[in-house]
């Protein structure tokens, strides 16, 4: 294969078409495209997933209730549909980044903004530009309504924020956060959120917390009386 060849499947690679999309176009066999896309990434440097371009945000409903947006932009606060649809102290929340030929490199984050922080992640994979809309769909398809666009730096206060905030709790993220931890970034400053339900640590279980031990550790960080609980049955 020739240089003009190779530069344009990097070419139609990065506009976000598939590798058989780009063999069709140029004539060529679906093989010869993918072989020529993997020389071409064993050739180049690697690009941290914190400098990929960030292409979606996506959180789901119901995400700021409880919480204190005062100090944060103004914008944020139109950002939710309170419609009942959500979960309350809980955020669902999708980060999508473009790699060099066009696909994705996707993770998500379960945010217990009122308690725990990072609850679950799925560590980053990449996915086909075109399977977003898919992959986001069936990520969210425990709420009834739609999930929400938000601002990456939306997406990094929530997700650090809470992260920070229950390490204050004596509570540690999710063991898969660390292999999701490289498309959130970084935060320049403390996050402007102000955390728990109205400022104040709420313990709402889910099916694999262990309750005792989370009280535990409540009373020991903040005191008897100092939070609040549902237990769920």
């Amino acid at each position: 294969m020739d240089d003009s060849k190779r530069a344009a499947i990097a070419t139609l690679r990065a506009k976000g078409l598939p590798p058989k999309a780009i063999a069709r176009q140029l004539g060529l066999r679906p093989a010869e495209v993918s072989a020529a896309l993997q020389q071409a990434a064993a050739t180049s440097a690697p690009i941290a997933d914190d400098d990929l371009p960030v292409v979606a945000c996506l959180i789901s409903p119901g995400w700021s209730v409880g919480l204190g947006l005062e100090g944060a932009p103004p914008e944020w606060s139109d950002l939710d549909a309170v419609d009942g649809a959500g979960v309350r102290g809980l955020a669902s929340i999708l980060i999508a980044r473009r790699r060099r030929y066009g696909d994705l490199r996707v993770a998500g984050f379960l945010t217990d903004v009122y308690c725990l922080g990072v609850k679950d992640a799925f560590p980053s994979r990449n996915i086909e530009a075109d399977q977003l809309s898919t992959f986001a769909s069936t990520y969210f398809r425990a709420y009834e309504a739609q999930p929400i666009e938000i601002p990456f730096s939306l997406a990094q206060a929530l997700i650090l924020g809470a992260v920070e905030y229950a390490r204050a709790l004596g509570f540690s993220p999710h063991p898969d956060f660390e292999g999701a931890r490289s498309l959130v970034g970084t935060l320049s400053g403390p996050s402007p959120i102000v955390f728990g339900d109205r400022g104040k640590p709420h313990f709402v279980n889910g099916p694999h917390d262990d309750i005792e031990k989370v009280i535990a550790t409540l009373r020991a960080s903040v005191g008897e009386g100092n939070f609040g609980m549902t237990v769920l049955g």
